[in-house]
């Protein structure tokens, strides 16, 4: 349910009141109310308001779950902090040489064996 997941999302974000959140998106305490309180659902434009100020897709914020976020789900069983997260959205925007290299790096950091990508440019 969108409340719930939205209540989530402001509690792991420090966010305790629904006059915190209005005073931090801009967004009117009484469309926030109306959420809570008569079942009302946020418009397009509010939604990715709230997905940006939260760090998260629109998909998670509506509890919507494409068939790779299922996959992954069901074959990881893994909850990622925020961080990884922003992490992994990142490094999907990348190309895949770009994507090599952030790996090798992160390798490197973690004293991990490295490739040669100087070879496959």
């Amino acid at each position: 349910m969108f409340t719930e997941k939205l209540l989530d999302l402001m509690h792991e974000n420090g966010i305790y009141t629904q006059k915190k959140l209005s005073d931090l998106t801009e967004i009117p305490t009484t469309t926030i109310s109306g959420w809570f309180n008569a079942g009302r659902l946020p418009d397009y434009a509010t939604i990715k308001k709230l997905s940006l100020f939260f760090n998260v897709e629109a998909n998670e914020i509506l509890e919507i779950e494409n068939d790779y976020s299922a996959n992954v789900g069901r074959m990881n069983e893994v909850t990622l902090t925020a961080k990884e997260k922003e992490i992994l959205s990142t490094f999907r925007k990348l190309s895949p040489y770009l994507q090599d290299v952030a790996v090798n790096t992160v390798k490197g950091l973690a004293g991990e064996k490295t490739q040669d990508l100087h070879k496959q440019a």
